[in-house]
């Protein structure tokens, strides 16, 4: 299990991936996205053959809407300070 992936490098998903063959064991990945790079991204969009599933904080009950406007308008705001100085 491998949480936040997409913050994982990977040089360490590629030495992790081997500890499977000897239990044949499952691997997931867990992750808010974090831009298209990345081996998590290349798993995530590509075409092997994974189970994938979404959740979105809207699809959770628990999480009040308001709560979910306002950390979209942040996590935006943070984006776009990120490709401001990415560009500077």
């Amino acid at each position: 299990m491998i949480d936040e992936a997409s913050s994982v490098s990977d040089d360490l998903y590629r030495a992790l991936r081997p500890m499977r063959a000897v239990s044949s064991g499952s691997l997931w990945l867990m992750s808010t996205p974090n831009g298209k790079s990345g081996f998590f991204y290349r798993e995530w969009s590509g075409d092997k053959d994974w189970v994938r599933i979404k959740a979105t904080a809207e699809e959770y009950p628990r999480i009040p809407t308001a709560f979910s406007t306002r950390s979209a308008r942040l996590s935006a705001k943070v984006g776009t300070a990120r490709s401001t100085a990415a560009n500077s």
